[in-house]
């Protein structure tokens, strides 16, 4: 399979857009010093769509390129995407779960646990955000 650099650049600018959303936006403490600044990247959540887009693509494009034949490949193809996948996301969440200890055992860092938190249940505060607010403000 050809490796498309372009989609490489897409998906760098969306891991790009959500970090900066967890900092800024979505870190309380951040928001409440850095108003102004913060105001700048509100929309950096959509980062999150982005990648949804580039899956979209690239799922189809990569079995298009492997030949891929649902009665035969699909659960190669799902061990592979867990074999790959699962490791980093049981690593982040325990990194995750563990700077949530400390920074909740730490005096002053209340507000770096609770951005740690959302980070860790992003999927329920985007979904609750896209109920709940427009996109257009």
């Amino acid at each position: 399979m050809k490796r498309l650099e372009s989609i490489q650049i897409m998906r760098g600018i969306a891991a790009t857009m959500v970090m900066v959303h967890h900092f800024t936006y979505a870190n309380p403490g951040f928001a409440a010093a850095f108003p102004t600044f913060t105001g700048l990247f509100r929309y950096c959540w959509l980062g999150v769509w982005m990648f949804f887009v580039i899956s979209g693509f690239v799922i189809p494009y990569a079995m298009y390129s492997m030949n891929y034949r649902i009665s035969d490949d699909a659960w190669p193809f799902l061990l592979r995407r867990i074999v790959r996948l699962e490791p980093a996301y049981i690593v982040s969440v325990f990194v995750a779960f563990a700077l949530t200890f400390v920074a909740t055992r730490t005096p002053g860092l209340w507000w770096t646990a609770a951005a740690f938190a959302r980070g860790i249940f992003a999927p329920i505060s985007l979904s609750v955000r896209l109920v709940s607010r427009p996109l257009a403000h």
